[in-house]
């Protein structure tokens, strides 16, 4: 979407839009109880991984011990680039000389990012701003999704700390340069990221996210807390839905749950593990312990138990070794009919699907004709100028006006053999949304021979996935085909 002027001007005068622009505009008056207030407002989770108290004593930290470079004059993005880029150069040590901060210990900086953004704005707000989106990373993907203007910077590997400690300047250059396209104050530029924007993208959006899609991975995560949940360590490859098995490393040394991704794994800058995903659905099951798991001749082989368990967060698991756990929790006189397996995959007609070309044949075009799309309601590799002798071909063009110059289509479709990974999702998204983007349409679909992902508009973070099989269960099926109806005959009454 983009900048709606008349909707940010209404926003602006409603009794919600002038507290919270009041309250941005005053961020250095704030009592700390308002400012912990307002932090757990935007962002609740922050306070899960550090007390109220000591994020306060961090932010008292930084204006300590960084306040004259804090409070250094700043002209233009460049030297406000300088000087947060200097922070990391201070050492800071205790009355007897041990190391608190070493030069350039940017896994520590990383920790305080979100303290350290406030001590920023408070001084500079012209160039910097709070920064509330370490352990809700997803929240500024969403954003920059659905905003034409923004686009997610390039993420730093997770070894390259300095690139993710550096990554905030990023974020406070895009959001400059945003904030003087539009006219914005620093206030009204955080009122618009916290609370406009997401309260926007919620009603654009309206669907129902509570039901999770089948699982297409099993995962294996572990920690030392009894029952496990919320935010977690996992791969970065974890899609939502997957099957997570839980080992407590201590006191037991055992798998003890079993759980499900509420979100796809995702890799955050901000987080000092790097990729993470939120936990659902935890169920407590009989220990398996790791000797047990050594003499069992269906578990000893596996990798992870001969590595005893070491670096068992994100360690994919093989169905097979899955089914075995269920087994013997079986043994145990435990019922697991409740717990989540992997789906089995079927394909059409016992067609083999080796090529992107099958994928359209065998599953796209007989699941389109079923939802009431005719071949002729599609265009296939539509011509599409996307810039001065530029031509881009979308695979399918749903729903499509080709008068050229008018092009509009309801949904795009991008079809590929298969994708492996999120990156490769990612990609292929990138790919499509271009193209959805450039024709207006409601909806961008990928698909592959597995699985299809649906997202609405060009919201790259809230998608629905399914299996084939899935697309046929009767509520599927019967939701789907109301989908396309819909769009068809909104086409129709636009034509006439």
């Amino acid at each position: 979407m983009k900048f709606n002027r008349f909707l940010w001007d209404n926003y602006r005068q409603t009794n919600r839009g002038k507290s919270i622009i009041e309250e941005f505009s005053r961020l250095e008056d704030l009592s700390d109880g308002d400012l912990l207030s307002q932090v757990r407002r935007f962002n609740p989770g922050v306070f899960n991984m550090v007390n109220p108290e000591s994020f306060l004593d961090i932010l008292v930290f930084f204006l300590q011990e960084y306040g004259d470079i804090i409070d250094s004059p700043v002209d233009g993005l460049d030297d406000a680039c300088r000087l947060y880029s200097s922070i990391s150069d201070r050492e800071i040590k205790d009355e007897i000389g041990r190391y608190v901060v070493k030069r350039g210990e940017y896994p520590v900086l990383l920790q305080g990012s979100i303290p350290l953004s406030y001590a920023l704005s408070f001084a500079h707000p012209e160039y910097f701003f709070p920064n509330l989106y370490p352990f809700r990373f997803e929240a500024f993907v969403r954003l920059c999704g659905s905003y034409e203007d923004l686009g997610v910077p390039e993420i730093p590997k997770k070894s390259d700390y300095k690139g993710r400690y550096m990554y905030y300047m990023e974020m406070c250059r895009m959001f400059h340069e945003f904030r003087a396209r539009y006219g914005l104050s620093p206030a009204e530029l955080c009122a618009f990221l916290y609370d406009f924007a997401p309260r926007t993208i919620e009603e654009a959006d309206g669907a129902d996210h509570g039901a999770l899609p089948e699982p297409s991975s099993i995962w294996c995560i572990g920690g030392s807390v009894p029952d496990p949940g919320g935010l977690w360590q996992c791969s970065e490859e974890t899609r939502r839905g997957d099957i997570l098995l839980y080992y407590q490393k201590s006191p037991v040394s055992a798998f003890t749950h079993i759980l499900r991704a509420d979100s796809d794994g995702l890799v955050d800058p901000f987080f000092h593990y790097y990729s993470r995903a939120y936990l659902r659905d935890s169920v407590s099951v009989p220990h398996i312990g790791l000797e047990e798991m050594k003499s069992d001749g269906r578990l000893a082989a596996l990798p992870l138990v001969r590595k005893n368990l070491q670096g068992v967060n994100g360690w994919p698991l093989k169905n097979g070794d899955y089914l075995n756990i269920l087994a013997i929790l079986r043994e145990k006189g435990f019922n697991t009919s409740s717990l989540p397996v992997l789906p089995v995959m079927e394909f059409r007609a016992g067609h083999r699907v080796s090529l992107e070309k099958d994928v359209e044949e065998y599953l796209l075009n007989p699941w389109l004709r079923e939802c009431g799309v005719s071949d002729g309601d599609y265009v296939r590799q539509m011509p599409l100028h996307m810039g001065r002798g530029v031509v881009k071909y979308p695979d399918y063009a749903v729903f499509a006006d080709v008068s050229d110059g008018y092009e509009t289509a309801a949904v795009i479709i991008e079809a590929k053999l298969e994708i492996k990974t999120n990156k490769e999702r990612e990609e292929a998204f990138k790919q499509a949304r271009s193209y959805a983007l450039r024709l207006e349409a409601d909806y961008t679909m990928l698909c592959d021979r597995n699985s299809i992902w649906i997202y609405k508009g060009a919201d790259r973070v809230r998608y629905e996935r399914y299996s084939w099989a899935e697309l046929r269960t009767p509520e599927v099926f019967a939701r789907m085909k109301r989908l396309f109806s819909g769009l068809k005959s909104r086409k129709r009454v636009q034509k006439t």
